[in-house]
């Protein structure tokens, strides 16, 4: 419930923030360690480059070329690494195999990473804004619920008898004193 929402949205913006962290060290050129789930991303997003870069359907990658030529530094754009021959020329900085070699330089998550950590903010961040909203809903709920149970009196030991059925109300009748 609101544990698990709050703790998704503290992992979300810590992300945002270091991924913006990120960012601006890279625009002054400082090479920024890894954030921890940036891995994860280059792992699945350089095999998928190369996958792309070697083959020719155009339609079956169209909207990955896309997002690389509107995200990424156009030195891995579909007109400088798409090679749909293993003997075709191409003029791209990516080279899978020193890319598998360890030379992070020749990797495509490593060329675009600024415009990888700037998309995923861009989809990250309205969505912490969406599990803060529903947070704060959920907080208001459960003090409004704790308000109205303060609200409402505690019925007396007969009231609640009463009410459950096991003792009978009690009636007056006309001409009883007793009661």
């Amino acid at each position: 419930g609101l544990v698990g929402e709050l703790l998704i949205l503290q992992i979300s913006l810590q992300y945002v923030h270091q991924f913006q962290n990120v960012i601006i060290q890279l625009n002054q050129n400082i090479d920024a360690p890894y954030v921890e789930i940036e891995s994860t991303i280059q792992s699945k997003f350089n095999p998928f480059f190369y996958g792309a870069s070697s083959g020719c359907k155009a339609s079956l990658y169209a909207w990955f070329w896309s997002w690389v030529n509107t995200n990424c530094p156009t030195d891995i754009s579909q007109s400088n690494c798409q090679g749909c021959y293993p003997y075709s020329v191409t003029t791209c900085l990516a080279n899978q195999e020193a890319c598998d070699a360890n030379i992070n330089e020749a990797c495509p998550y490593k060329i675009c990473r600024k415009g990888i950590l700037s998309y995923c903010i861009l989809r990250i961040k309205p969505f912490t804004y969406g599990m803060l909203s529903l947070a704060c809903l959920q907080i208001l709920m459960i003090i409004l619920n704790s308000m109205l149970i303060c609200h409402h009196p505690r019925d007396t030991m007969q009231q609640i008898l009463i009410k459950s059925g096991v003792e009978p109300p009690k009636r007056n009748v006309v001409g009883d004193t007793a009661a």
